[in-house]
């Protein structure tokens, strides 16, 4: 009943406030800002006042650090900031040595740092402020005149924002010389029927103890009756002084005047502010939407940071996460001054299901009214379908080319190769669909991985069709299909003949092709900023664990971005599920599998966290893979969200044990060994398993696949039969995965979040908190092992493979039998 009644309280408030009482109210602020512009040039300085009768509840801007040192924590505080106390004679007596008061401000989230200079001393403050737990605050600082430290003056600070009506914040400050002080705050957005007309009006009161006595209170009232425009009036009944000001913001930038004045005493005062934010505030007039933001990120885009300390230098680490790039996308959306982005002969490294990630953001930008154009000097399969889908315009340069000539897998098999040097690989498998080593055992593809790869290709390349069918549509001079198989197009005329392209232009004719779309508009390269928070508190909505679960399996730590570690993986999963702030966890996993004994691990703590004493929701965000001990450690979660194109499936297991027996005889080693048991030196390389370990091996891989297909039956809800129909080794595409029930749904990482907002019947979307399992200082301090994998990546597909295969064997140990896929990175 109340909900309803605030409903249509809300409904109100909408008509009658943003229709009637913001016109209203404009014809107040032009007098307004009059009177605080003459108050700018009467005698005397203000700048001590405007922070003294600024209240600790509301004062969370530029100057917050040595108001309140919690409130910088709150994120509006950051940038560079300044105020100038003046009279009228102040800038003309230089000469005498009279000078405005002055304070500037250098301030983050974490860390500030205010230079005061007034007509007595100068006085240096740092704080430290952090974010304690939901929406409370905390801070510190030290000042010190003249970085004397003799007369220090330490200061403490509390803001807590439970709702976005209610603000409360205290501070206590305790000089080395004389008695501390405290300060109490509060502030109220009586407003309070919708989010958007509370913020019009905030009234605040605060109370001071110094001296050993309470001071009469200071009351305030804040004004936002325009976009862009703030209004303040504070009331000291203790010096019975007031306080006007007013202030426009226009992008990054804030600037207001202000003046303060005591009916007894004192006379008017006056203060100039300033503030450069490294957010976008609200603008006072509106912003023309005709930048074009030149975006290129990357181009490495990965599923998480494999090296979080050097990832901001390009040069040592040149990539981004998916989720910046789909979250820098959408703060573009939101920049009033972006009318759309330009991707300037700038191709992606990315997986095939990252490209999807991609354009699901872009489409999202479109729908809000903003174009996307691309520049083409020379570009791939995947960009072009990416450009293609979602682009409003393409150019290609006139000497250039698209190298749009579908997908292909390749393989390298090497049993000859390792036979002439006497080298044998035992390939043990669960079924003929588990692929994994073949390239060791096999002279060439077998019929059934041939048979699966072909499958999984011709999935992936109808989504690769239909992107360009749905984005191009009747510009095309035929179907998708026929123009990919009459590619490549070296030639550019032939791109454009075939309606791959709008047209063929230099690099500077881009402009003014752009200026054809949106009048006035230029080219530039636009951070993707936050913007400045009004609301004080969130919405109420749930908070949910985004797990990246990157890399093959293996046991204990992990390596973000490179290895699922299971101990590292596990505690990641246990303390979401243990903690009270935690409503429900996504893991985004990307993973061929590896250790068995680790996927068990991995899949136990998902286990407890969907049906342990206090279950919690567990949703499976699968990226471009998800196969083998990937799809284990994935099947006991609620729901399973995979990508069209993603590579799941793969329910099997295998034991690769090399030997070199051959190579021994070939050189004239002779083994000897001395042994309790036949079975003794199992797996030893230097002979080959006799029928009876070959059988016990077997036996055990088939014990282990029966165990695997109970396991995906058990949570999947399938009987034996059905799981065995789509097991045996064999990977499945997406799409093929959700028509045979190993998935949920079809989607990325958004509709995965989606899924859990249904599962958590909250009407709200989720707060995401992201976790990157395994990650410590000493994990990011491998600038060794970044410069080899950028030399690899130099070097043939080919040769890859068989580096990467012997990696790989090499991380398990002694574990015998492994649940790992035969992944390869698509060619295009």
């Amino acid at each position: 009943m109340m909900q309803e009644y605030a409903l249509s309280l809300s409904s109100v408030a909408q008509a009658v406030g943003r229709a009637a009482g913001r016109r209203a109210m404009r014809y107040v602020v032009v007098p307004a800002a009059l009177v605080f512009a003459l108050l700018a040039i009467t005698p005397a300085t203000a700048q001590q006042r405007t922070l003294e009768l600024s209240s600790v509840a509301t004062a969370d801007g530029f100057a917050s650090p040595v108001i309140n040192p919690a409130a910088p924590a709150f994120g509006n505080a950051g940038g560079i900031g300044g105020l100038l106390g003046y009279d009228e004679s102040a800038f003309g007596n230089i000469e005498d040595g009279t000078s405005p008061d002055f304070s500037l401000f250098l301030n983050t989230r974490l860390l500030s740092y205010a230079f005061e200079t007034t007509a007595d001393a100068n006085r240096h403050t740092g704080t430290l402020s952090l974010p304690l737990f939901g929406d409370l605050y905390a801070g510190a600082g030290l000042s010190v005149p003249d970085f004397s430290f003799e007369d220090p003056v330490t200061r403490a600070g509390l803001l807590f924002r439970p709702l976005n009506v209610l603000s409360l914040g205290a501070t206590g400050t305790f000089p080395e010389v004389g008695d501390p002080a405290y300060r109490i705050g509060g502030a109220l957005r009586p407003l309070f029927v919708n989010r958007e007309m509370a913020q019009i009006l905030t009234v605040s009161a605060d109370v001071r103890y110094r001296n050993d006595e309470f001071l009469a209170p200071i009351l305030g009232i804040e004004l936002n009756p325009e976009d862009g425009l703030d209004i303040t009036a504070a009331w000291d009944f203790d010096s019975d002084r007031l306080q006007l000001q007013a202030s426009v913001s226009y992008g990054r930038v804030r600037a207001g005047n202000g003046g303060s004045f005591n009916f007894d005493d004192g006379g008017p005062g006056a203060v100039a502010l300033a503030h450069v934010s490294t957010k976008d505030f609200r603008s006072f007039a509106p912003i023309r939407a005709r930048t074009f933001a030149e975006y290129a990120p990357g181009p490495m885009i990965v599923e998480q940071p494999a090296s979080m300390l050097f990832r901001r230098f390009q040069s040592i680490d040149p990539s981004d996460t998916i989720a910046e790039v789909v979250n820098d996308i959408r703060r573009l959306s939101r920049n009033d001054a972006v009318a759309g982005i330009l991707f300037r002969n700038h191709n992606l490294q990315a997986s095939y299901a990252n490209f999807l990630e991609v354009r699901q953001a872009l489409e999202e930008f479109k729908a809000t009214g903003k174009e996307v154009v691309f520049y083409i000097e020379q570009t791939n399969t995947l960009n072009y379908a990416l450009a293609a889908a979602v682009a409003d315009r393409i150019y290609l340069n006139p000497q250039g080319s698209i190298l749009l000539a579908g997908l292909s897998r390749t393989r390298p098999y090497l049993k000859e190769l390792l036979d002439d040097f006497g080298v044998g690989v035992a390939n043990i498998r669960s079924a003929e669909y588990k692929t994994y080593g073949n390239i060791f055992s096999e002279a060439g593809m077998p019929a059934e991985e041939r048979e699966a790869i072909e499958a999984l290709l011709e999935d992936q390349y109808g989504v690769l069709l239909r992107m360009i069918e749905s984005g191009r549509g009747d510009r095309l001079s035929g179907s998708a299909e026929a123009l990919v198989a009459d590619g490549p197009y070296l030639v550019a005329e032939r791109a454009l003949e075939a309606g791959l392209v709008d047209e063929l232009i230099y690099d500077d004719e881009l402009e003014s092709r752009l200026e054809e779309m949106q009048r006035g508009a230029r080219i530039a390269e636009v951070s993707a900023r936050d913007q400045i928070r009004y609301e004080w508190s969130r919405r109420p909505a749930p908070r949910v664990a985004v797990i990246y679960a990157t890399g093959n399996i293996i046991r204990g730590d992990g390596q973000p971005g490179r290895a699922i570690g299971s101990e590292t993986m596990a505690a990641a999963i246990r303390e979401a599920r243990e903690s009270g702030g935690i409503d429900g966890i996504i893991v985004r996993v990307s993973s061929g599998g590896g250790s068995t004994l680790g996927s068990a691990v991995i899949a136990r703590e998902i286990e407890l966290t969907t049906s342990g004493e206090d279950p919690k929701p567990v949703v499976i965000s699968m990226a471009d893979s998800a196969a083998s001990g990937g799809y284990y450690i994935s099947a006991a979660a609620d729901r399973i969200v995979a990508h069209p194109v993603t590579v799941t499936g793969s329910i099997g297991v295998v034991v690769l044990l090399p030997n070199i027996e051959g190579l021994s005889e070939k050189y004239g080693v002779n083994w000897d060994t001395v042994k309790t048991t036949d079975t003794a030196d199992l797996g030893a390389l230097y002979r080959t398993l006799t029928p009876e370990e070959r059988a016990l091996v077997q036996n055990s891989v088939d014990t282990q696949y029966d165990r695997f297909v109970s396991y995906v039956g058990e949570h999947r809800g399938m009987s034996t039969e059905d799981v065995e129909r789509v097991a045996r080794g064999r990977v499945w595409s997406g799409e093929d995965a959700l028509e045979r029930g190993l998935v949920d749904r079809l989607g990325g990482l958004k509709t995965s979040i989606d899924v859990m907002q249904e599962l958590l019947e909250s009407g709200v979307e989720p707060q995401i908190i992201e976790v990157f399992p395994g990650r410590s200082f000493f994990d990011q301090i491998r600038v060794s092992e970044w410069a080899e994998t950028q030399a690899r990546n130099r070097l043939p597909a080919e040769l890859r493979t068989l580096l990467d295969a012997q990696d790989e064997l090499s991380r398990y140990g002694d574990e015998m039998i492994l649940m790992l896929a035969a992944l390869e990175a698509e060619e295009d």
